[in-house]
């Protein structure tokens, strides 16, 4: 075996034994790949000062470093953020839930169990839909085999027909998975709810091309969380201990911005990024652009 294979073999045997994914893994969960990003980009003494040392029970209790930054910075503030901002789009049917009556059959409250919703969270209510999916009731049936000149003579009739309700936007979230419907009509029986839900847990919606807008986002967190837990500490024993921590120090201090950075990215970048990777949303925003036809 060559020198260069050789040198090739141990350094991806070294890559996989530390657990770290090779760049040819398409499949990288998401979540580790965001806290590579961070071991990568902030030190690991400073990482381990912030997250391990300050805890007075991680002596008896040890812990990974990995799970507690996901535990302080990821679950705590990102994952919270990145539901706030995006999300999944998606139909869920009312058909068949018990519905409260509130003064009139024009408004009522609905409890949705989460085995309609997949097991996450309504985020946002944004309209409900008359029948199946928010469809018209000429939609309900499969299409049949006709003429040319029938089609025609339907397109001109529906062309001076009245629009019908179909669906309507006087909805809104008033608790978990609870929505509280109201309308000038009568609600029928089978209505359905467009609703924003959460994201999968471990951000398995998240498509790889937009892993790093999300890696950076966890970063910023990351830095944010050193700034504000290590800054007034290290002062402290600066003043008090007479001790040497100027490097510590500066490089705390050069994440002074990184909160701000956040909001920035979480606004500007994955607010956007959010809505494109939501396959539903996206569609309807280009038939807004383009037409129906999309």
């Amino acid at each position: 075996m060559s020198s260069y294979r050789f040198k090739h073999t141990i350094v991806r045997a070294v890559i996989n034994y530390t657990g770290y994914l090779h760049p040819g893994d398409l499949h990288m969960n998401i979540i580790q790949k965001a806290l590579d990003e961070v071991r990568f980009t902030i030190p690991v003494q400073l990482l381990e000062l912030a997250f391990i040392r300050q805890e007075r029970w991680a002596a008896i209790q040890p812990t990974s470093l990995d799970y507690r930054i996901r535990q302080k910075v990821i679950d705590s503030r990102v994952l919270v953020d990145c539901n706030l901002v995006g999300g999944i789009q998606d139909n869920v049917s009312l058909a068949g839930l018990p519905a409260q009556w509130v003064d009139s059959p024009y408004s009522a409250i609905f409890r949705i169990p989460k085995e309609r919703t997949g097991g996450k969270v309504i985020t946002t209510a944004l309209s409900v839909g008359y029948g199946p999916g928010g469809l018209s009731r000429s939609a309900y049936f499969a299409p049949t085999q006709q003429s040319p000149l029938v089609g025609a003579a339907e397109q001109i009739i529906g062309g001076v027909s009245p629009i019908p309700q179909v669906n309507s936007a006087y909805v809104d979230l008033i608790g978990e998975n609870t929505v509280y419907v109201r309308d000038t009509l009568a609600l029928p029986l089978d209505l359905s709810l467009r609703c924003i839900l959460t994201n999968d847990s471990e951000m398995n919606n998240i498509k790889p091309a937009s892993y790093h807008a999300f890696c950076k986002l966890v970063v910023l967190a990351t830095k944010a969380y050193i700034h504000n837990t290590l800054k007034v500490l290290i002062d402290l024993g600066q003043i008090n201990a007479g001790q040497s921590v100027g490097t510590i120090l500066d490089k705390v201090d050069e994440y002074a911005d990184a909160n701000e950075l956040y909001e920035v990215h979480l606004e500007e970048v994955w607010r956007a990024t959010a809505y494109l990777n939501d396959g539903t949303s996206k569609k309807r925003h280009l038939s807004m652009i383009v037409g129906g036809g999309f």
